[in-house]
């Protein structure tokens, strides 16, 4: 296991070292803004603040493109919530809203929602457009 832990804020952006043995991930918090650094939610992001943390990412990011109008939009939400804190750690989440950024879901050659992009190292690893379940999306991202 390594001595320490990268974490980069999902508020500010800013780094944090975090050492080996803090057992207590979920209350840490950005040596920079106070945010926490690891939100057990899906959190909304800017374009800006998207493509970094698509590059400066240490572990997988999952994007997911949504709308509020569509209606399997409402269905995905509540379990891309819940696989933020289910995958807590090992996972990073981004939501954003295709409708109102739609300039950015169009750069991502998003055209339909829902969509799911998962990044790893910096690059596009897959992605999926459509509703499914917690248990199908686990396994999406694992394989």
């Amino acid at each position: 296991m390594p001595a320490q832990l990268h974490i980069l804020c999902p508020d500010c952006l800013a780094p944090n070292t975090i050492k080996n043995g803090n057992h207590a991930m979920k209350n840490l918090a950005c040596c920079a803004c106070g945010a926490q650094l690891m939100p057990a939610e899906t959190l909304a992001h800017t374009s800006d603040k998207l493509q970094r943390l698509i590059t400066d990412a240490t572990k997988p990011l999952l994007v997911y493109f949504h709308a509020a109008s569509c209606t399997s939009c409402t269905l995905m939400t509540p379990i891309i919530n819940r696989l933020a804190k289910k995958l807590r750690g090992n996972l990073c989440c981004a939501k954003i809203d295709a409708r109102q950024d739609h300039e950015m879901a169009s750069s991502y050659g998003v055209y339909s929602v829902p969509t799911i992009i998962l990044f790893k190292n910096d690059r596009e690893a897959k992605r999926f457009s459509g509703a499914m379940d917690i248990i199908s999306l686990t396994d999406w991202i694992m394989e």
